[in-house]
């Protein structure tokens, strides 16, 4: 039985080939089907992107609590907040972690990945909006519906 992320890598590779070769005989063009890979692993790079940088970032803003206690605090955040007495957070140090969230490397490099697909593709005079679309949309609801599937797969369970 495979684990963690191997068993993620390998649903997520099996729904984009299958689609792709869906795509690619309906239309019988394999730049529609390049158009679909190309958005589908770019949206892929840009959500683990954004994944490990805001997870990292976490790390570092609460390294004394273990993840299990974080994800407890995460779903009971309202309950804590009434009890506690505690102030809010400031609107500053929210409006500063979002910007060290969207200046992380691995975001920045998935955009520059994506940005480069992009230009390739217009560049060989092959890009489809259509197929491109839907090669992001199918990458979303993939990951959502894996997550829904396998709960198991979250910040508990993963270390970087």
């Amino acid at each position: 039985m495979l684990k963690g992320c191997y068993k993620c890598v390998v649903i997520l590779g099996s729904i984009n080939l299958i689609v792709a070769t869906v795509l690619y005989v309906l239309s019988r063009e394999w730049a529609h089907s390049i158009n679909f890979e190309v958005a589908y692993f770019s949206t892929l790079l840009v959500i683990l992107g954004s994944y490990y940088t805001l997870q990292k970032r976490m790390r570092q803003e609460i390294p004394q609590a273990p993840a299990q206690d974080i994800h407890h605090l995460e779903s009971n955040k309202d309950s804590n907040m009434l009890d506690s007495g505690d102030k809010k957070p400031v609107p500053l140090s929210k409006f500063l972690l979002g910007i060290r969230i969207s200046f992380g490397f691995y975001r920045l490099l998935s955009y520059i990945v994506l940005g480069i697909g992009v230009i390739v593709l217009m560049d060989y005079k092959i890009f489809n909006v259509v197929y491109y679309v839907v090669g992001v949309l199918i990458c979303l609801l993939s990951v959502v519906l894996f997550r829904l599937k396998h709960p198991e797969f979250d910040s508990r369970s993963t270390t970087i």
